[in-house]
């Protein structure tokens, strides 16, 4: 067989991507990190997004999670759930807590908001996936959630 006859099989096999049964244990890695305002809830003008792929499951989808960051005009509740959501965060990565929030609140030159991906990108941690159903443009599909971190 040829390497393109090789690959053309290998390509008709692939399986499409999927996502996970809910269990424990899941490992995660992150792949991307942004920082911005939330594009669907205005009283989240400051919100770190993290994309996660699932290393040990090759055909899974990627799974983001969201943590809104504190700002000057939360009420003390508020701030200290998005304090807490950070501190969980941090901490099943295994980081120290300034380094990790200075990576996270890094600016560029210009003054943007620009997390500092060297730091964060290919970081490991254990969590609870979850299996979830939604409505998507008038179909069912079922997504990863992470539920909480081990």
């Amino acid at each position: 067989m040829s390497f393109i006859t090789d690959l053309a099989q290998e390509v008709a096999n692939t399986p499409e991507l999927a996502p996970i049964a809910a269990q424990k244990d899941v490992k995660v890695r992150i792949l991307a990190v942004e920082r911005g305002p939330s594009k669907n809830n205005p009283d989240n003008p400051d919100m770190l997004t993290v994309t996660y792929e699932l290393p040990d499951h090759i055909s899974a989808y990627s799974v983001k999670k969201y943590f809104p960051l504190p700002v000057p005009a939360d009420d003390a509740k508020r701030r200290q759930g998005k304090l807490r959501n950070l501190k969980t965060f941090i901490a099943a990565h295994g980081w120290d807590f300034e380094p990790a929030l200075s990576a996270i609140y890094e600016e560029d030159e210009a003054g943007n908001k620009a997390p500092n991906t060297s730091f964060l990108v290919g970081s490991e941690a254990w969590v609870v996936m979850a299996l979830r159903e939604d409505e998507y443009e008038g179909r069912k599909i079922q997504r990863n959630e992470i539920e909480s971190y081990q």
